[in-house]
């Protein structure tokens, strides 16, 4: 075991390239034994070389790869931490060497280099004790393989060892029998997490239970050596704890604080009128408000049944009280977060910044926090996220992503990338997002200007020591402009090398950086990309690109020659406008566009019918592609989902060949009407504004929050939202009055 204190810690950034390419290489054959002679077992239930090998061939990757190393040593001596960090050194100085990782063979050892860090803040020198948070969930989501919440908990809420660091949780399971309650403890237990599993109360819907959580924590046996009591979504993540209670204890916490963050989007706070703290970033209470709140029955109804603090959220509902029955106001705590923003993350987790806490990255997006974690078993919390910069125009994001930039670093890093994706004009979505992140720079998606590999596994190894692997898909989209797939791949291949289609990243703490090249096993046909001939031949025949498919040369040569000319002669796949669709089912789709004026469809081409409209999913796409292609509708993509809208020109088209009269026009023409006056000021009140009926919490477009299935802390019958939900499902609805996030499942 390493001492616990040491002055050096080591993290070893292995980047494992996996690339299948369009011819077969001149491969040396040489085994990973010619470059090493140590197969030393570093902890764990597997040697490294064993493990990279398994997390390789679980995702498809390997056996042929081609591999460099790199080993860094972290020196806990830098004064502060960083948003971009500088490093005099090249992160890949050596080429690539060709390997088979043949069975029991170890992975060569990289070269060192050292980076500055700020002094280490392992986990177990958090003193937690004076928090205790408090979490509505199901026994289903609890126990779910896809948003079980243990994985995150158990990396913030213990010591790293197997004992808790010193915080308190209350989980309320919704509608739970005894004996789920039991296993729930036990599996908490077990992780080292101090918890406390309650029943939901029944009789409450769910802005009355999540209120009622203050009060769970305020009459909990340990409350009285606890300073402060946040009430949390299931997948609410804190990366710094230490941080985090630093950061609380700047207050006093002896008077009443009612601490917390708003949504990134501007549109959403205004609609609500209110500025309260959303649940998702952390909502945290004062010992002394937590009493008047406990006091102050929030959850007094009216005859009619609604609360006397009317509010349909359970956030709000709480805002509600500490408004109306307390003289508190929200202290704005910015390094909280919300996120509520669709698409790729990476301008948030690759900003340099440290947040505080990270949410829906079971949902909205898609991230492994658990997994970037982990990173700090080796230099610390801090280092979680951080960023290094080297020479060779790499950016290692610690723990997300290593990305590079071809091109070079020409651009402000300390600028927000803007990666995200919400459902307003594009336009809009600097302005909507600005006050949270600034004036965000532009992306580079599609651009072939950067080139990211992202977190596929980590683990600890032993103490000081964590070995990463990191992925970079070669069919992402996002990392190529569409002429650069055809053809600026190829001028940026290295000499002797040949066109990847998919590549990997691993890195290991301690251990060295791999980088892996897969290979084919026989020559495809054609110099180009194996993975667009074969997308290319399934759209032409109507299915979607799903296994790798093997075409026989001879059955294909001239279509392959035709391919060949297409990719040299047209920036794009040929237009989709062509598919044949039956005329009666084309009618439906237009229809329907013309009525609601605006679609979604899932990104799924085998889906058998579109769930609004009586017609093939794929004739669905295909059409509205075929519209977009002439500017009739304008299309964004979110979480695998397209969001088509209908344009002006789309609408004068639509009504010619709908043989339609000027005065019918789509339901998101029409104006809503308001069944009493908005309020006179931004606090709300009496004279609060009517929410809309697609509005989560007031205004946000689409329905409930997206990744509360029925509702998010709603009063609608039946919705039980996050706690009720089925685990991972995400069916967005993009209709009525105006431009919306999306629609859980239907409530049960």
């Amino acid at each position: 075991m390493l001492p616990r204190t040491p002055l050096y810690r080591w993290l070893a950034v292995a980047a494992v390239i996996v690339v299948v390419f369009v011819y077969h290489p001149n491969l040396t054959g040489a085994s990973l034994s010619a470059y090493t002679h140590s197969s030393t077992i570093y902890g764990g239930d597997l040697d490294p070389a064993t493990w990279v090998k398994k997390v390789l061939k679980d995702n498809g990757i390997g056996p042929e790869i081609s591999y460099a190393a790199r080993t860094i040593q972290y020196i806990p001596d830098a004064k502060e931490r960083l948003k971009l960090t500088q490093v005099e050194h090249n992160l890949l100085p050596d080429d690539f060497v060709d390997l088979k990782a043949n069975a029991n063979t170890p992975l060569p050892v990289g070269k060192t280099i050292s980076v500055h860090v700020k002094h280490l803040s392992r986990r177990d020198d958090v003193d937690a004790s004076g928090l205790i948070f408090g979490a509505s969930t199901t026994f289903d989501r609890f126990n779910s393989k896809d948003v079980s919440p243990v994985n995150e908990f158990r990396r913030w809420l213990t010591d790293g060892k197997g004992g808790s660091n010193g915080a308190g949780l209350v989980l309320a399971l919704f509608n739970g029998t005894d004996a789920e309650m039991q296993e729930a403890s036990q599996v908490l237990a077990s992780a080292g997490i101090n918890a406390t599993v309650v029943p939901s109360n029944l009789e409450l819907d769910m802005p009355g239970r999540y209120v009622d959580l203050v009060n769970m924590l305020y009459n909990h046996p340990t409350s009285a050596q606890r300073k402060y009591f946040a009430l949390i979504d299931d997948d609410t993540f804190f990366p710094y704890m230490s941080e985090l209670t630093r950061t609380l204890f700047t207050y006093d916490y002896r008077k009443p604080y009612y601490i917390g963050t708003f949504t990134e989007r501007v549109d959403w706070l205004l609609d609500n009128h209110v500025p309260m703290a959303y649940g998702g970033g952390g909502v945290f209470l004062t010992a002394p408000l937590a009493k008047q709140i406990s006091e102050a029955n929030c959850l007094e109804r009216r005859d009619d049944g609604r609360y006397a603090l009317d509010a349909n959220q359970g956030d709000r509902l709480l805002y509600n009280c500490i408004h109306e029955r307390t003289s508190v106001t929200l202290t704005y705590q910015p390094r909280l977060n919300q996120m509520d923003q669709f698409g790729d993350p990476s301008g948030f987790y690759e900003s340099g910044e440290q947040p505080l806490s990270v949410h829906h990255f079971k949902s909205w997006h898609r991230a492994d926090v658990a997994k970037y974690h982990v990173v700090a078993d080796a230099c610390g919390e801090d280092c979680v996220l951080q960023r290094f910069q080297f020479k060779d125009n790499f950016i290692v994001s610690n723990g997300y992503s290593i990305a590079q930039y071809p091109e070079g670093i020409d651009f402000d890093p300390d600028q927000t990338e803007g990666t995200f994706d919400i459902p307003v004009d594009a336009d809009h979505v600097g302005v909507t997002l600005g006050y949270k992140f600034g004036e965000l720079r532009r992306s580079f998606s599609k651009t072939g200007k950067k080139q990211q590999w992202g977190l596929l596994d980590a683990r600890l190894e032993r103490d000081g020591k964590v070995k990463q692997i990191y992925k970079k898909s070669r069919s992402d989209e996002r990392l190529l402009g569409e002429l650069q797939i055809y053809s600026k791949a190829e001028a940026r291949k290295a000499p002797g090398s040949s066109e990847p289609k998919s590549e990997l990243i691993s890195s290991s703490t301690f251990n060295p950086s791999a980088f892996f090249r897969q290979t084919p096993t026989s020559n495809p046909p054609s110099k180009y990309i194996l993975s667009q001939l074969e997308f290319w031949w399934l759209r032409i025949q109507g299915h979607t690109r799903g296994h790798l498919v093997c075409f026989d040369y001879p059955a294909i040569a001239i279509f392959i020659d035709l391919l060949r000319w297409s990719l040299e002669n047209i920036a794009r796949p040929p237009s989709c406008a062509s598919m044949l669709i039956p005329k009666a089912d084309r009618k439906k789709i237009h229809e329907y566009l013309f009525r609601e004026g605006v679609l979604v469809a899932k990104k799924d081409y085998d889906l058998p019918k579109h769930p609004d409209i009586d017609t093939k999913n794929l004739y669905v796409v295909k059409a509205c592609q075929s519209l977009t292609s002439r500017g009739y509708v304008k299309t964004q993509f979110s979480w695998q989902y397209y969001y088509y809208t209908l344009t002006p020109e789309g609408l004068d088209y639509l009504r010619e060949w709908l043989h339609l009269p000027a005065e019918i026009v789509p339901a998101t023409h029409i104006k809503q009407q308001r069944s009493h006056a908005p309020p006179r000021g931004m606090m709300g009140g009496e004279g609060e504004r009517e929410r809309k009926p697609f509005g989560g919490r007031g205004g946000r477009g689409g329905g409930d929050r997206g990744d509360r299935e029925g509702g998010y802390r709603r009063r609608e019958a039946g919705g039980e939202g996050k706690e009720g939900a089925p685990s991972g499902g995400f069916a967005p609805e993009f209709r009525g009055a105006g431009m919306g996030r999306g629609r859980g499942a239907p409530p049960s």
